[in-house]
């Protein structure tokens, strides 16, 4: 179970480091740009004292563009994966008021759930190994499973469930992109219904983007 302290700085990694890392290396790099360019349109070329400067900055601007490019790759992936695991966190955790004062009680509305995982297709088989407690062939009907997972991800699938309320199915798909994008697709599942039968009715279609907040992704 994470901790308070440890979701506290897997916020600000998400929050804080990349964004204010990458603005701080930008800023940095235009600065230092400016500054060459103001160096360049000044004929001060005497002994090559001048020139012997430029050559120096030049190297420090290579070197924030490659700390630049460095930090991207090792932070884009990073974000990706962390986005995900803080949507999985947060799909157990939920608050319910329970009196006018605003006290509440911590619920864990989860009762199953596969992933999330890289191995998209094992998901899946799993689900079809468990098709009446995943209505497998209800999801395929109303959304494209296997071309939602055609694009590099993760994949994971919670059936969900909350004291006086319907049970649910919720999907999660992450794409590994530039910045981090999560599907989200909430099936609110009907037992003996009038109108519906028995299955899993699509309700939500939504999609996260960064800097949205991830820990949002339960829709109900």
């Amino acid at each position: 179970m994470v901790g308070d302290l440890e979701l506290i700085g897997l916020f600000a990694v998400y929050y804080l480091i990349f964004p204010l890392g990458l603005i701080y290396l930008a800023w940095e790099i235009w600065k230092k740009k400016d500054y060459i360019e103001g160096e360049r349109g000044f004929d001060r070329d005497i002994e090559g004292s001048t020139s012997s400067h430029m050559e120096d900055d030049v190297k420090k601007l290579k070197k924030l563009q490659v700390i630049l490019v460095v930090f991207l790759i090792i932070f884009l992936p990073v974000t990706n994966v962390l986005s995900s695991s803080l949507t999985d966190i947060y799909m157990d955790k939920d608050q319910k008021v329970v009196s006018a004062f605003g006290a509440s009680i911590s619920m864990h509305p989860v009762n199953r759930q596969i992933g999330p995982s890289f191995d998209t297709q094992s998901v899946i088989e799993k689900m079809e190994d468990s098709e009446k407690t995943w209505y497998l062939d209800d999801i395929r009907a109303q959304i494209d499973l296997e071309g939602l997972t055609s694009i590099p991800g993760r994949l994971a699938v919670y059936k969900m469930s909350r004291p006086m309320a319907e049970s649910n199915i919720v999907i999660t798909y992450a794409y590994l992109s530039p910045l981090p994008i999560i599907r989200v697709f909430g099936f609110i599942i009907f037992e003996g219904s009038e109108e519906y039968g028995d299955g899993a009715e699509l309700w939500e279609d939504e999609t996260i983007v960064y800097p949205m907040n991830p820990a949002g992704g339960d829709p109900f």
